[in-house]
């Protein structure tokens, strides 16, 4: 299916995870997000200028925060926290002009 759609409207959350396929932690992984929007059904966008990071890993070895640009996630390996479990630390988003899609 091609993306967007006008007639569809995903109800769930929006969110990014990471997944240990192998389920043992041994290898860091990392995900950075950057200029995220998305669009209401009312057709204005929303800028995903705060996001929460989470952990249901028993490990304790993940880790997240934001910079200037970016929020990162990292999780695995010999990672360790260094924010409270959660937090939701926000950013300034990026002015940009988006029109609706028709």
């Amino acid at each position: 299916m091609d993306h967007p759609v006008a007639s569809i409207n995903l109800h769930g959350g929006l969110g990014l995870f990471q997944e240990d396929w192998a389920g043992t932690a041994q290898n860091a992984r990392e995900g950075r997000t950057k200029n995220g929007y998305n669009r209401k059904l009312d057709g204005t966008w929303n800028s995903w200028s705060t996001q929460k990071i989470s952990s249901n890993n028993v490990l304790a070895n993940w880790d997240g925060g934001v910079t200037n640009d970016y929020f990162w996630f990292k999780a695995g390996g010999t990672t360790t926290p260094s924010i409270s479990n959660p937090t939701t630390p926000s950013l300034n988003p990026h002015r940009l002009h988006l029109t609706a899609f028709s």
